[in-house]
């Protein structure tokens, strides 16, 4: 019944009604309300099963092909030759461990709690529970509540506890007429408040509904990997059907060596490895960065940062530690008291306890002269503190905010700026708070705060700099100061700003080029990440508080800090556990390696495919004219590569450190490593055929009890594994050490693997004879001829680069 009430579409717009605190609505109002949806209700968000999330991850293209064609194999009597496929169900498992965790997560974020209130209606406080909260509803808040809908305070004080939505930890007074958000805590106090908002309206449900939304783990590398996979399979089904018909109607095998052949064929051409892979190197780098104190609370999330061209980054925490002083106090106007104390009267008498009001209090005496009738806490949305005395008003806040047209306060906050300090102004108004005026204000004085720089934030922005990642500052302050400390920071371009006060979204849209931006507020935040992924930009987004959320959630990778809000946390792909900026480029570089080793990884992955393809569609059609339903590489001779080859020297140079900034496109970079790589696969083990083609029935070998069509295909299996040996070495150029030897011992072990599995096990893996005579001779000449031309043709991608590059 909930959850209809919550769902159910509101048609109409919402009379709005202003009760008496003693009286609140009355029941037929009540009843109007629940009638029109207009109740608070339950929040509720979908999400995926854990039986839909298993369907998603077995059933994609490729993992339901090899299954298929694994339980296929199982099926005709050929599980042997179904081993090479075990390797999926690991990749399986790993997507669904990554949803279900993410699902997990989602239940974390529940921001507004249940719980019973004294509702005023009809005269009578009756207990009700929230849920049954309807708008305009007068109900009590008391200390140890949170706050169940967005509300207007009618009577009586509180303090609240804002953390939630500011990230700010000290609470905030809250007088009649203040607005108190859901899901803040009532810390002290007793106040009557009406229902403003209430269920999905409500600013904190909002939040919720965004970060409570799952997506797939957003990754451009996974992302360029599946448009391989999409390119491979408008191929992989007409040489499917090509195979098939080749093996069983022209060929006139049976069924079951017509589903070996074609089996083999199609799972050859499936470059199943490459997501476990990319898979096992995120995990890896994950687990690095954790004993450096960074939590990866999404296993894409170091990748995506790694693909980042633009940082939005706030100016307070990020480039400065944080800590305010009081640099220069400049008085206007003779008052009765120092301007100094009239300051700290004001943030005193109204418990601000924030950063700037903290430089006040240590500054400056407590203030006690002066009697405050009554008070205005801070205001992010005012910018601004206020008191009312018996006589005036005395407002302490941003100049733009507080004075209006007054050359020294402008001059003085110009001055200011220039030496990244920020003004306050003080100014009287003759009047109440609630009445105030900039126009009417008198200015009094005018102070300079100082924040200091944090000291190892020079060398992070070169670092930056020099990797081609682009700073925007996103912050609520002055955007001349912003401007001023950038300068200081030493950001590329920190001249270019601009005040986001009051831009429409098609000025921000032309300012999005600007590096600095001023008093830009959450709804901008997000709009600036959109508008710079319009662009083309992969944008990185760090922010701390539940403002920040959207943003965050909107940013292709997204950075918290462990001081940060809960809720943005959660969000947060990646979070700072010692809070410290620096460590960004730390991160960057494990996010590179992963993406500049899988470059080379998945071109080796992908010479296989190509070369599969290419000797699946030559025997196909050489099929419709031997009648012999012949293909020379079944599953297990595959193993042979898949083995030694792409197998643990692949998966070692995944995780292994590589400092090398990722340059240039990344399907590019796979494409001129893997197309000359298979080129040459494809013409040395096409000299063995050639060869063996050349000596007729080879009756030499009839002595070892092996068929010419198995001997061949032996030889085709073997010159295609140490060929793919030599290409792997030069997809992985430049050599080390490391690389060397991880390659070295996995030749050592395919060939004891041969001559095991021909000695002890009959065959009964590889499926493979070894070489005799003069064709030893032949695979020394098919491996000279692999690596001369892997080498030309990558010679001649790369002129083919370099020239693109000049014209462009």
């Amino acid at each position: 019944m909930e959850k209809f009430r919550r769902a159910k579409t509101r048609k109409i717009k919402a009379e709005r009604y202003d009760p008496l605190p003693d009286e609140g609505l009355t029941e037929a109002q009540v009843l109007e309300r629940v009638s029109n949806g207009f109740v608070n209700g339950v929040p509720s968000v979908g999400s995926k099963s854990v039986g839909r999330i298993l369907f998603d991850n077995i059933f994609n293209f490729c993992n339901g092909l090899t299954i298929a064609l694994a339980l296929l194999l199982v099926a005709v009597g050929a599980a042997d030759y179904a081993v090479s496929s075990l390797i999926i169900f690991v990749s399986v498992g790993i997507g669904v461990s990554q949803e279900i965790r993410a699902k997990i997560a989602v239940k974390k974020l529940s921001l507004t709690v249940g719980g019973e209130c004294g509702a005023v209606r009809g005269g009578k406080i009756s207990k009700i529970q929230t849920r049954d909260l309807v708008l305009d509803d007068v109900y009590v808040l008391k200390a140890g509540m949170r706050v169940p809908v967005d509300s207007v305070i009618l009577s009586g004080e509180a303090e609240i506890d804002e953390q939630i939505i500011t990230g700010e930890s000290i609470p905030v007074k809250k007088r009649a007429g203040d607005t108190v958000l859901a899901a803040c805590g009532v810390v002290a106090g007793e106040t009557t408040v009406r229902a403003d908002k209430v269920g999905a309206d409500c600013y904190i449900e909002s939040v919720a509904r965004a970060a409570k939304k799952i997506n797939r783990p957003h990754s451009k590398l996974f992302t360029k990997l599946n448009g391989i996979i999409k390119i491979i399979s408008c191929f992989l089904i007409p040489l499917a059907v090509m195979s098939f018909i080749s093996n069983s109607v022209t060929g006139g095998n049976g069924i079951r060596l017509t589903v070996i052949n074609t089996a083999s064929s199609v799972l050859g051409m499936i470059p199943v490895g490459i997501f476990l892979l990319a898979s096992t190197a995120l995990a890896v780098g994950v687990l690095k960065l954790g004993k450096k104190k960074t939590l990866v609370q999404d296993i894409y999330g170091i990748e995506m940062l790694a693909a980042a061209d633009t940082l939005l980054i706030d100016k307070t925490g990020t480039m400065t530690d944080g800590n305010l002083e009081i640099a220069e106090e400049n008085a206007l106007t003779e008052t009765e008291y120092p301007p100094g104390e009239i300051a700290a009267a004001i943030v005193n008498a109204a418990r601000d306890e924030n950063q700037t009001a903290l430089a006040f209090k240590r500054k400056y005496a407590d203030g006690g002269r002066i009697k405050a009738v009554k008070t205005a806490p801070f205001s992010p949305e005012k910018k601004y503190s206020a008191v009312e005395t018996e006589n005036c008003s005395y407002v302490l806040g941003a100049p733009d905010f507080v004075s209006y047209g007054d050359a020294r306060v402008d001059g003085f906050a110009e001055k200011s700026a220039m030496k990244c300090e920020r003004t306050l102004a003080l100014c009287r108004f003759d009047g109440k708070i609630e009445e105030f005026s900039k126009e009417k204000a008198v200015p009094i004085a005018v102070f300079a705060l100082r924040d200091t720089l944090r000291p190892d934030v020079k060398e992070t922005f070169e670092w930056f700099k020099n990797n081609g990642v682009d700073i925007k500052i996103v912050s609520g302050d002055n955007p001349l100061t912003v401007c001023e400390t950038a300068k200081k920071s030493g950001i590329e371009n920190a001249g270019k700003y601009i005040n986001c006060a009051d831009l429409s979204d098609a000025e921000l849209e032309a300012a999005a080029d600007n590096t600095v931006f001023g008093r830009a507020d959450p709804e901008r935040k997000m709009k600036l990440v959109k508008i710079l992924q319009k662009k083309g930009r992969t944008v990185c987004m760090m922010g701390d508080g539940v403002n920040d959320v959207r943003a965050l959630k909107e940013a292709d990778c997204s950075v918290s800090l462990a001081s940060a809000n809960e809720t943005a946390r959660n969000v947060s792909r990646i979070v700072l556990l010692d809070d410290d900026f620096k460590n960004m480029p730390r991160i960057i570089e494990e996010g590179g390696s992963v993406v500049g080793n899988m470059e080379k990884v998945a071109a080796a992955l992908l010479m296989k495919t190509m070369f599969v393809m290419f000797y699946v569609f030559a025997f196909s059609i050489a099929g419709f004219f031997n009648k012999s339903g012949y293909f020379p590489f079944d599953t297990k001779r595959l193993m042979l590569v898949e083995l030694f080859v792409l197998g643990l020297p692949p998966f070692v140079f995944a995780v292994q450190p590589n400092k090398e900034r990722v340059k240039g496109n990344f399907l590019w970079n796979i494409g001129k490593n893997a197309i000359p790589a298979a080129a040459a696969l494809i013409v040395s083990v096409g000299i063995v055929f050639l060869r063996t083609f050349l000596t007729g029935d080879m009756l030499y070998i009839r002595g070892l009890g092996v068929g010419a069509e198995d001997y061949i295909s032996s030889l085709a299996a073997i010159a295609l594994a140490v060929g793919g040996f030599s290409a792997f070495i030069i997809i992985t150029l430049p050599p080390n050490k490391f690389r060397l030897t991880a390659i070295g011992l996995m030749f050592a072990l395919f060939i004891s693997g041969l001559f095991a599995d021909k000695y002890l096990f009959g065959g009964l893996f590889f499926n493979t004879a070894l070489p005799v005579g003069e064709d030893i001779l032949t695979l020394l000449i098919s491996l000279a001829v692999c690596v001369g031309v892997n080498l030309f043709l990558r010679a001649v991608m790369e002129k083919m680069e370099a020239k693109f590059k000049r014209r462009s």
